[in-house]
């Protein structure tokens, strides 16, 4: 059974929430669009009487250059309650898609010292698109006190045209309420790279020193030309982040388009037991153009890494996996956006047995 919890309203109490929950203390916590400004929200569900959940606004972005603007979600909770995340634009950076709007923020938000006291926002790093990145996504893992999390666009790649950068890969460690920033990896500053391109918000702590991600292009397969100077259908890759060790990045895996599937995301699994995800395209379904996607699996042996797809999508069972997996057991949930088989073609909610 299910129960209808909150309804969210036109402006100015936020509107689309999207970005998952994050639960402490027996709150939930939220992101949302719209607020007093237009600029997003951050909000909690309360435990009421009866089972009632009530809705609080927390805080009321108010966007560039001195705050941020459409968050992404949140990311951590702090022992003491404080929640961290992150806003795709905002901030004061200029090197980015949207030069009036910001290139992104991490933020905190710390709880009131009182009970009927005001949460208190602080900007731990405003993005500046060049060198560390633009657009920050919400797939951020935190690791031996520091946050790490990727950018879609940004970095010092001038092989991008369509956009500024390629994409990067960022540290961030706080510091009471400022933080410290330092740029990883700045993706596809070679043409003679395998690296990928436009990373996908999708980062995941593998249990082994390593965290491993994807990006939507990239990698060489000719089968994808996203720009003249950018080949390639996405790729997998890693990041070691063991204590004592430099960080850095490899490429694991480049998908080859067509039946491989291309643009993965959505990694979830660890690097015992394989990392699994989704291709938005590709798998050679009649029933789309460009293919429907497919669930696919990353297992190593020894350094190398090899992939087996584990279903391709076909139409009536989905089309165009989106959003996050759950690994549940041996189950995987997901969604796809659209497919299925009602008139409308509206997409649907999937379980595969691994």
């Amino acid at each position: 059974t299910s129960r209808l919890l909150y309804l969210f309203q036109p402006q100015p109490s936020g509107f689309h929430p999207f970005g998952g929950l994050l639960q402490h203390n027996g709150t939930y916590y939220g992101v949302a669009e719209g607020g007093l400004h237009d600029d997003g929200i951050v909000f909690a569900l309360v435990s009421g009487t009866s089972g009632t959940r009530i809705f609080e606004t927390l805080y009321n972005f108010s966007g560039a250059p001195n705050d941020g603007e459409e968050p992404t979600g949140l990311v951590y909770i702090g022992a003491d309650g404080t929640l961290y995340g992150t806003t795709r634009m905002g901030g004061n950076g200029t090197a980015c898609l949207f030069t009036d709007n910001g290139c992104g923020t991490m933020f905190e938000l710390k709880p009131p010292a009182t009970s009927f006291g005001m949460w208190h926002e602080s900007i731990l790093h405003s993005f500046k698109g060049i060198p560390d990145g633009a657009g920050p996504g919400s797939g951020v893992v935190r690791e031996n006190g520091s946050f790490y999390g990727t950018t879609e666009f940004g970095g010092t790649s001038g092989l991008c045209p369509a956009v500024i950068g390629c994409g990067t890969i960022y540290k961030i460690t706080p510091l009471g309420s400022s933080a410290t920033e330092r740029v990883i990896h700045s993706f596809y500053t070679k043409r003679t790279s395998t690296d990928g391109v436009w990373v996908s918000d999708t980062l995941i702590a593998g249990g082994d020193g390593n965290l491993y991600g994807a990006t939507s292009f990239g990698g060489g397969a000719p089968a994808c030309q996203v720009e003249p100077e950018v080949n390639g259908c996405g790729t997998f890759y890693s990041l070691t982040v063991g204590r004592g060790e430099k960080p850095r990045v490899k490429t694991l895996y480049s998908f080859a388009g067509g039946r491989d599937g291309e643009e993965p995301a959505a990694l979830v699994g660890a690097a015992s037991s394989g990392v699994y995800g989704h291709t938005g395209y590709g798998g050679l379904s009649a029933a789309c153009f460009d293919g429907c996607g497919t669930i696919f699996h990353m297992t190593h042996s020894g350094s190398t890494w090899n992939e087996t797809r584990l279903h391709v999508f076909a139409g009536p069972d989905g089309e165009h996996p989106i959003g996050s997996l759950v690994l549940d057991g041996s189950t995987l949930y997901g969604t796809a956006g659209s497919g299925g088989t009602a008139a409308c073609f509206c997409g649907t909610l999937f379980e595969l047995h691994t």
